[in-house]
């Protein structure tokens, strides 16, 4: 199985796919628009990844998610029952709180 982890802001989304022992295989930048999307694709294709060995992480904050999860889902990358990491629930998945950061007396 391989990791793909998705960043994504409102202009572009910032992808790093793992190997199945974890480790960095690529990490690139893709813009959020549909073309973008298909590059994505095949990406995956030029590796030999099939989609059913690959599991998606994507973040869920704000809207810009919305399009690359629908078009994952319409081309059977992403299931109907995949969870989402939002700021909300990212508690559930991670309980440690960072510390705060101290100041440094001037």
């Amino acid at each position: 199985m391989f990791y793909l982890g998705i960043d994504v802001s409102k202009k572009s989304c910032r992808y790093l796919l793992l190997n199945p022992e974890g480790q960095k295989v690529k990490g690139f930048s893709l813009d959020n628009t549909q073309q973008a999307f298909q590059d994505l694709l095949k990406r995956f294709e030029d590796l030999s990844i099939p989609k059913e060995d690959l599991l998606i992480g994507l973040e869920a904050s704000g809207g810009f998610w919305e399009n690359l999860y629908s078009f994952l889902k319409e081309m059977g990358s992403v299931s109907s029952s995949s969870t989402l990491t939002t700021p909300t629930n990212s508690g559930k998945l991670w309980p440690k709180k960072p510390k705060p950061m101290r100041s440094t007396p001037s």
